[in-house]
């Protein structure tokens, strides 16, 4: 009787075993074959880049943009996903969805700290608000948190002469007269 007690109870371990072990394959089944799809989209839409640069074909990018977002979703804490949605606003950036980009930019940075860009995706985010839209009042926001919070970071020096044009009131084209007027004069001496 002990005998048939610990077959049955042996066999329900297997059992139990077995189903985990499915289930955790099934799982990484469906990781594995949405990155597949996604590396895939990503190889596609480089190479059709390559080809033509001024051609960016935007429903690809959407579908990109669509499935890289749908993956973090699912596997919010996969080594990959901060890379995901970085490249995600990239796109969004290229295809001029700048708000969108923003939004992303933020999440990684926020939501993936200790990534290696996430610094990058400060900046961005500073940087769009001041190249694309024109927003001076968030550029400046965004330009002095970068500054704050990344202060060792290889785009410093950048974000700071960025801040102190925009703080100075001057654009670049303002700027540029100035050097343009300065080589003249130190020309004609």
């Amino acid at each position: 009787m002990k005998i048939i007690y610990e077959i049955v109870k042996m066999k329900k371990i297997l059992g139990f075993t077995l189903s985990l072990v499915l289930l955790l394959s099934a799982c990484k089944d469906a990781r594995t074959k949405q990155y597949e799809e996604i590396t895939k989209l990503n190889a596609a839409l480089m190479e059709a880049v390559k080809k033509d640069p001024t051609q960016v074909d935007k429903q690809a990018a959407k579908t990109l943009i669509e499935k890289s977002e749908a993956f973090v979703a699912q596997f919010p804490k996969d080594t990959v996903s901060a890379g995901l949605l970085f490249k995600a606003a990239e796109l969004n950036s290229g295809i001029g969805e700048y708000g969108k980009a923003i939004k992303i930019w933020g999440d990684v940075n926020t939501n993936y700290p200790t990534y290696k860009r996430a610094g990058d995706a400060l900046f961005m985010q500073a940087f769009t608000f001041d190249e694309y839209l024109h927003d001076k009042d968030n550029a400046i926001t965004y330009y002095k948190s970068f500054i704050n919070n990344y202060p060792n970071h290889s785009m410093k020096a950048n974000a700071t002469q960025l801040l102190s044009l925009l703080e100075g009131g001057k654009d670049l084209n303002d700027i540029i007269k100035e050097f343009e007027q300065k080589n003249k004069s130190e020309i004609g001496k």
